[in-house]
């Protein structure tokens, strides 16, 4: 699953790049004249890192292995934006991204909403609930504020869980 994905709006794009550099001087391949998604960040944890992911706020963070797979596990946590986030210069400006998660709370019998927060803004993407009984995948699109600048982001925002002050979640798939 891929957490941010840039999709080329339109085929007659591919089609202006082929000819301009035909007249250039040419090129021996040529990118599909199609509209295409262009990862521009992912995270599965199988390399045992979280980067490129920064660390948001001051949480503990560390890769476990959940039902056979590596996962991040967010612990250590006193606010709502502990966690990870994407690094500077991530996203264009006035860019239209996908973006997705697959949180899981630590604790089996829990259940919290947990969400993508972009900034600026601080506008909440694919808000749901979420349990430490199964993966959910949080998704959703975002267009980048065409004013924003390089430090424009998006981070796993947590709601707390009534009587806990703290507690840990995996991430995994962004």
């Amino acid at each position: 699953m891929t957490l941010f994905s840039k999709k080329t709006s339109s085929p007659l794009r591919g089609i202006a790049i082929g000819l301009a550099a035909a007249l250039m001087g040419g090129l021996a391949l040529m990118a599909p004249l199609a509209a295409a998604d262009n990862t521009v960040l992912s995270a599965d944890f199988a390399n045992n890192t979280w980067e490129p992911l920064v660390v948001n706020g001051g949480p503990t963070l560390s890769i476990e292995v959940i039902d056979g797979d590596n996962a991040l596990r967010i612990s250590g946590r006193s606010q709502d934006y502990d966690g990870v986030a994407t690094p500077s210069n991530t996203f264009a400006a006035g860019g239209t991204y996908t973006v997705s998660a697959d949180v899981r709370l630590a604790d089996p019998d829990a259940t919290a909403a947990a969400r993508l927060v972009s900034v600026p803004g601080y506008t909440w993407l694919g808000n749901s609930a979420v349990t430490g009984a199964e993966w959910t995948t949080l998704t959703s699109s975002w267009t980048v504020p065409a004013d924003a600048d390089s430090a424009a982001k998006i981070y796993v925002g947590t709601d707390p869980i009534a009587g806990v002050d703290s507690y840990d979640y995996f991430v995994d798939d962004i």
